[in-house]
């Protein structure tokens, strides 16, 4: 089986200069609408098992960082739930159109992962 490789979708093996320029996606949380890194710096990487290279650097969250998240979406809950299911619908299928459109960025990531 021969496979597409995720520096630049070939089938040739690549030598280590050319995996450690590869272009690594940096991750971010997303906490009540912000973008953030983990609360004490920390992040870790994912490794692409085709090249060896680093495919993502994604923030390392703390149980602080998840006891945000939740707080968050508990803080948020009240005025989504107030929405008439009409409004809801409409801005869960905004969300997919916008999934949608990204579907080739998302598919490389997770080729790459």
């Amino acid at each position: 089986n021969e496979y597409a490789c995720a520096l630049c979708h070939c089938s040739a093996q690549h030598n280590e200069r050319e995996k450690e320029t590869a272009i690594v996606n940096e991750v971010s949380m997303l906490i009540a609408g912000k973008d953030c890194p983990a609360s004490n710096g920390a992040t870790f990487e994912r490794i692409n098992p085709d090249t060896g290279a680093v495919a993502s650097r994604a923030p390392a969250a703390t149980l602080a960082d998840a006891d945000a998240a939740v707080q968050a979406a508990a803080a948020a809950f009240p005025a989504w739930s107030a929405l008439r299911p009409s409004e809801r619908r409409a801005r869960l299928l905004k969300a997919a159109d916008i999934m949608d459109a990204r579907a080739g960025a998302f598919i490389e990531c997770g080729m790459a992962e």
